[in-house]
């Protein structure tokens, strides 16, 4: 997994448990000018040990992060022992690859040739297809913040009705909001209109 909450299953469960809040100050580009100066940000992601640099580039960071969650997921399971036939995938995406849309909006001109295989809300199910000889059914699931949850229901249809015996299931989202000046007047007509302070991280309650 790759989560806010840590980029593998022993740091995920420690954060849940220690109740660790995921907000932390945006430091991935400058949100001085934005009404909110936190986020839930993946930390220290880096998808080197998974892709290579040309795999990567053919990505949206939406699409590495379920990439590589998905090859730990298998990893852990122990490799997907059943035939390529009788493999199947199932992925959860409310927008797909948003940050490769953002970057072709908001650069100007035209977008590059490998913009559809980013943005495609189905890209990351292709990848992992193609990454692990998955050759049973390959689907995606966007139904929004239930997207995620739905995926795994789909699987276990998929389990269930016989159409195959191993599914990797899981949703993603790579959601990145930068400062470029024609982004924030639809973010600024999103808060109330009556002036307060900015918003700012909530103070850490520590379980007794």
């Amino acid at each position: 997994m790759r989560t806010a909450a840590g980029n593998d299953l022993a740091g995920f469960w420690r954060t849940l448990v220690e109740g660790r809040s995921t907000a932390r100050t945006i430091t991935s580009f400058d949100a001085g000018e934005l009404p909110v100066g936190f986020a839930c940000q993946v930390p220290a992601f880096d998808p080197a040990p998974y892709v290579t640099g040309k795999e990567a580039r053919r990505m949206d960071r939406a699409t590495l992060l379920a990439v590589c969650a998905a090859a730990d997921a298998l990893a852990d399971a122990g490799g997907p022992h059943v035939p390529p036939e009788r493999r199947a995938v199932v992925t959860g995406t409310a927008l797909g690859g948003t940050e490769t849309s953002e970057a072709a909006l908001l650069g100007g001109g035209q977008p590059g040739a490998l913009y559809v295989p980013r943005t495609m809300p189905n890209a990351s199910a292709a990848f992992v297809s193609m990454r692990h000889d998955i050759l049973g059914p390959s689907m995606t699931v966007s139904t929004a913040c239930a997207s995620g949850g739905h995926t795994v229901g789909e699987g276990l249809r998929l389990l269930r009705d016989g159409s195959a015996d191993l599914v990797v299931a899981g949703g993603h989202r790579g959601v990145r909001v930068t400062d470029h000046p024609a982004r924030l007047p639809p973010l600024r007509r999103a808060v109330p209109a009556r002036p307060r302070a900015r918003a700012r991280l909530p103070p850490v309650r520590r379980r007794p």
